[in-house]
C-alpha cells in the first residue's frame, strides 16, 4: 500500500452538476492542449461515437461559451437512464440519449442547436481548471456513484450508501450512519479523526438533520474562516475538511451561487475554487495537505464514456436497486506533494474518498464500511492509488484570476426553484425548531432561508 504519512489532512471540495466532457473534455483536442493521455474528446466530433439523435436530427458535441444559461438541465434518475441509453453492444451504455432527455424535459423544444447538454467548454473558458490540470493530477475516470442527481450522490459521499433515488421530493432525511459519526470513533478501530466543515450560507449537511452533532463553531464554520485557520501556525486545521460552495437553491440563500449549478456560469465556481486553493496552499500547512476537487454529478451535460456496472443492494425495499455508476465528472488531486500534469486513469467515484480516509487514518481502505468495500470489489479504486508523489514538495503558485463583474442576469434573475429549494427551506425550519440558538449562531441567514 502507498505511504500516506506525508498527508496530514484531506480537504474535500465538491461542486455541482457538470460532466467531465463539459469541463475537461477539450483538453485532449490537439488545438486545446493535445493531452492524449486523458480520455476526452477527439476529432472528428461529428462521429458515431458521440452521436445523439432526436426527432430525426443528429447532434454532436460542440464548443460553447461559459454564459448564464436559460435554465437547468434534466438529471434525475429517469432522465439519466435515458441519457446513458443501455446498449448491450456499447459496453454497456451508448451515452446517446442526452438530447432526447433534454427534449423530454422541455416539451420537445430545443433552446439552441445543439442544445446546452451537448456543449463543452474550451480551456480558455475554464482558466482555473486548466491551471489545476497543468499543475496537479487529473482523474479522468471519476464517475458519480449513482446515475442520479445531487442528493443521492452527495449522500453516498457522506454515508457510503444511498438513501434516496432522487433529489426532487427528497426533502429531509435524518441520517444516523454518517461519516462524522464514523470519524467520532464509531469505526472498526475505535479511532477518532478530527474534522471541520466550512459552509457558505447553509451547509448541505443541514439536510441530513444531524441532531446527534450539535452545530457549533468547533466544527461548523463560515467559509470566510478558511484563510485564517490555515494560516494559524499554532493551531493545525482538522484532519478531514469539507469546504462547501454557496449552493443554488432558487435564491433562498442570500448572495450569488458559486457551486457550478446551472443557470450560473462555471466562472463563479472557478473563483470559489481559486480562493480556496490560495487560502490553503499559501499557508504553513501546504506541504502536508491534499485537496480533492470534484462535482457531485454531471447535471445533464453530455459525457461520452460509459459508466461501469455496479450492482447495489436494494435500499430498505423503498426503490429499485441501482445497477451502475453515473456519468463522469471532473476531478483533481491538488497538493505540492504531487507530480504536475499527472493523470490517473483507473475507475473512481465518491466512495474512493472514503477509502482514502480509511486508508490514511485507519490503515486500510476496506475499513470504512461494507458497502464501500463492495464498491471497491466491483472496481472502484482507493484514491490513494492515484497519488503520484513528486521527489520534493513544489513551491506554491498562486492562481491569478482576473476580476469579473457579476452580470445583471446573475444578480437579479429569479430562476425556477431547484430540488434544493424546498430541501434547504425545510432543513432550516427543522434546525430552528430543534435548537434555534445554535442554528442562528452557526447560520446567520437561517431565518431568511426558512421563510
Amino acid at each position: 500500500m502507498a505511504d500516506l504519512s506525508s498527508i496530514k489532512r484531506i480537504v474535500i471540495v465538491m461542486l455541482e452538476n457538470r460532466s467531465y466532457d463539459h469541463i475537461l473534455g477539450a483538453l485532449s483536442l490537439p488545438d486545446h492542449g493535445g493531452r492524449v493521455e486523458l480520455e476526452g474528446l477527439q476529432y472528428p466530433l461529428v462521429d458515431d461515437r458521440y452521436l445523439n439523435t432526436f426527432g430525426g436530427q443528429e447532434f454532436y458535441p460542440k464548443p460553447g461559451v461559459d454564459s448564464h444559461l436559460t435554465g437547468d438541465l434534466p438529471h434525475e434518475r429517469p432522465f439519466v437512464k435515458t441519457q446513458m441509453a443501455w446498449d448491450k453492444y456499447a459496453n454497456p451504455f451508448s451515452m446517446s440519449g442526452f438530447v432526447e432527455a433534454y427534449a423530454n424535459n422541455t416539451n420537445n423544444k430545443l433552446r439552441s442547436n445543439p442544445p446546452e447538454t451537448m456543449r463543452f467548454l474550451t480551456p480558455d473558458q475554464v482558466p482555473v481548471y486548466s491551471f489545476l490540470a497543468e499543475n496537479f493530477t487529473v482523474c479522468d475516470h471519476w464517475f458519480t456513484p449513482l446515475p442520479a442527481s445531487t442528493h443521492p450522490n452527495r449522500m453516498v459521499l457522506l454515508t457510503g450508501d444511498y438513501i434516496v433515488e432522487m433529489s426532487a421530493g427528497s426533502l429531509v432525511h435524518p441520517v444516523d450512519d454518517h461519516i462524522f459519526k464514523w470519524m467520532d470513533g464509531n469505526n472498526n478501530k475505535g479511532r477518532q479523526i478530527s474534522y471541520c466543515v466550512y459552509h457558505s450560507g447553509l451547509s448541505f449537511l443541514a439536510s441530513m438533520l444531524l441532531f446527534d452533532l450539535p452545530f457549533g463553531d468547533d466544527w461548523m464554520r463560515s467559509v470566510d474562516r478558511i484563510e485564517q485557520d490555515f494560516s494559524d501556525a499554532n493551531n493545525p486545521p482538522a484532519q478531514v475538511v469539507f469546504v462547501e460552495p454557496h449552493y443554488h437553491a432558487g435564491f433562498i440563500i442570500p448572495g450569488v451561487p458559486n457551486d457550478h449549478h446551472p443557470p450560473y456560469r462555471v466562472r463563479r465556481g472557478e473563483e470559489f475554487v481559486a480562493k480556496t486553493y490560495n487560502a490553503i496552499f499559501s499557508g504553513p500547512y501546504a506541504n502536508e495537505t491534499l485537496m480533492i476537487v470534484t462535482n457531485d454529478e454531471h447535471g445533464g451535460f453530455y459525457d461520452h464514456v460509459s459508466p461501469p456496472l455496479i450492482l447495489q443492494k436494494q435500499y430498505k425495499d423503498q426503490m429499485p436497486a441501482f445497477e451502475s455508476a453515473g456519468p463522469r465528472v471532473p476531478a483533481f488531486l491538488i497538493s505540492p506533494l504531487l507530480q504536475p500534469r499527472s493523470v490517473f486513469n483507473n475507475t473512481l467515484d465518491h466512495t474512493s474518498i472514503l477509502q482514502l480516509i480509511a486508508h490514511r487514518f485507519l490503515g486500510d481502505p476496506a475499513d470504512y464500511s461494507q458497502n464501500v468495500t463492495h464498491r471497491r470489489a466491483s472496481g472502484i479504486s482507493d484514491l490513494a492509488d492515484a497519488l503520484q508523489f513528486a521527489p520534493n514538495p513544489r513551491p506554491f503558485v498562486q492562481i491569478q484570476i482576473p476580476p469579473d463583474a457579476i452580470t445583471p442576469a446573475e444578480r437579479t434573475a429569479m430562476p425556477e426553484p431547484t430540488s434544493h429549494t424546498e430541501l434547504f427551506r425545510t432543513a432550516a425550519r427543522r434546525l430552528l425548531q430543534n435548537d434555534p440558538v445554535s442554528a442562528r449562531k452557526t447560520f446567520p441567514d437561517i431565518d431568511t432561508i426558512a421563510k
